[in-house]
């Protein structure tokens, strides 16, 4: 019954979904200037009864948002909204960047647009199968809460010795020395950002 009832949101929502992908996909904001998505994001979940913070962890373009339904389980996600330099396209079926824009602006080639959106979504397809079935939850964006992102790098820094510079989630720090897709394609995106397990967790026939 709340599988169903989850699967009924998200089909009698796909328009909206559909809609609310293509406007982040035609902001095609890079990292770090997310500013018209992140306004976009935040004033649809207040409008959906989120609580929402602005600016959160300091950055400009992060947010926290919450929602509870009473006692009972904490779920958390994130939603990525940040396009790739260099990758401008129409939503088209040939190559060409949206119009007016250079081929040379940012895109959702990727594309989070789709990713936040999916996460959205599913946040919200919770929240209607909670609120219909009156089930306790509390709802949380994870990696823009501050405490929660603290013990999220310093799970990291154990992890990796603390050698890394920069973890590979949404809070790394901006790849100012490498241009995209160097950062990824080079030798510290291919072989150095990795988690590896702790010794405990390690199965037998692990090194």
């Amino acid at each position: 019954m709340l599988k169903q009832t989850v699967h009924d949101w998200v089909a009698s929502e796909q328009g909206a979904l559909s809609d609310w992908h293509q406007q982040i996909f035609d902001f095609g904001e890079t990292a770090w200037r997310e500013y018209r998505s992140c306004a976009w994001y935040v004033e649809r979940l207040r409008a959906e009864g989120f609580d929402v913070e602005e600016g959160s962890g300091g950055m400009p373009t992060a947010f926290c948002a919450s929602w509870n339904n009473g006692a009972g389980p904490t779920i958390g996600g994130y939603a990525e909204y940040d396009a790739v330099p260099g990758n401008c396209q129409a939503a088209d079926t040939v190559e060409r960047p949206r119009d007016g824009l250079s081929k040379h602006a940012g895109g959702h080639t990727d594309p989070h647009s789709a990713l936040g959106i999916g996460s959205l979504g599913g946040f919200l397809a919770a929240k209607a199968a909670m609120e219909k079935h009156g089930i306790g939850l509390t709802i949380i964006d994870l990696l823009t809460d501050t405490e929660l992102l603290n013990k999220a790098k310093a799970e990291f820094e154990l992890r990796t010795g603390g050698e890394l510079m920069q973890a590979p989630l949404c809070d790394y720090a901006p790849p100012i020395d490498f241009r995209w897709p160097e950062y990824v394609t080079d030798d510290r995106g291919r072989h150095r950002w990795w988690i590896p397990a702790l010794p405990w967790e390690q199965t037998s026939g692990e090194a």
